[in-house]
């Protein structure tokens, strides 16, 4: 049965927090539902956007739900938001104001992200994410894939948007099995050291690193590189 529905709510209570000028204009299609828009101002200033497709989606013999589509956060006050998120504030790393989007595949197991476009207060970074939760059911673990390439990164700031968006989890998925890290930047500060042109891919597996590839032209005055 075709049909379509929509609503525009000034203010919902949720979490403890009010979230404002909440608007969906979603319509059904052939395979679930095309959401033309979802859109709600969060704590902290914070503002998300979504459009796409939810229905079911067949990954070989299985068939599940899926969102597909464009999403985009932005925060101008990342730790009021964080409060909201995840009642405190992550214990890694720093918060700045960010912009993040991306095309966006999320189902119950897996989220990837890719043609992903974020900013922290001016440092801007493109690139992709692909974060698998793992299956705690069949003791299999999760596994994170991250590439970036950018003008200028701030791992302070990388480390607490990564723990403001992934640690949302509440203990439901497993832990980190492996992590796959290939970035590119001109330019890398860590607290008060400022290095220059690095270029990375290594990868963390069951305690081991392995490193294809790791080069910095000028860290503190060091130029390092090594596999």
């Amino acid at each position: 049965m075709k049909g379509h529905v929509g609503f525009d709510v000034p203010g919902i209570i949720l979490g403890g927090g009010i979230v404002r000028n909440v608007q969906l204009d979603a319509r059904l299609v052939d395979n679930g539902w095309q959401i033309d828009t979802l859109e709600a101002d969060l704590p902290g200033q914070t503002r998300y956007a979504m459009a796409g497709v939810f229905g079911r989606r067949a990954d070989g013999v299985d068939i599940s739900h899926a969102f597909e589509g464009e999403a985009r956060i932005r925060s101008e006050q990342p730790s009021v938001f964080a409060k909201w998120w995840l009642k405190d504030a992550p214990t890694h790393g720093q918060l700045e104001p960010f912009d993040l989007s991306g095309q966006v595949i999320a189902k119950a197991d897996r989220l990837q992200v890719s043609s992903l476009d974020l900013d922290m207060n001016g440092d801007r970074a493109t690139g992709r994410i692909d974060w698998f939760l793992g299956d705690t059911a069949k003791d299999q673990g999760g596994a994170l894939t991250i590439k970036l390439d950018a003008d200028r990164i701030n791992l302070d700031a990388v480390q607490g948007i990564g723990a403001l968006l992934l640690n949302h989890a509440g203990g439901t998925t497993s832990s980190l099995n492996a992590i796959d890290v290939d970035v590119e930047t001109d330019r890398i500060s860590l607290g008060e050291f400022e290095g220059q042109s690095l270029a990375a891919k290594l990868r963390l597996a069951s305690g081991d690193v392995s490193i294809e590839s790791f080069k910095v032209q000028d860290f503190a005055g060091a130029s390092v590189s090594a596999t």
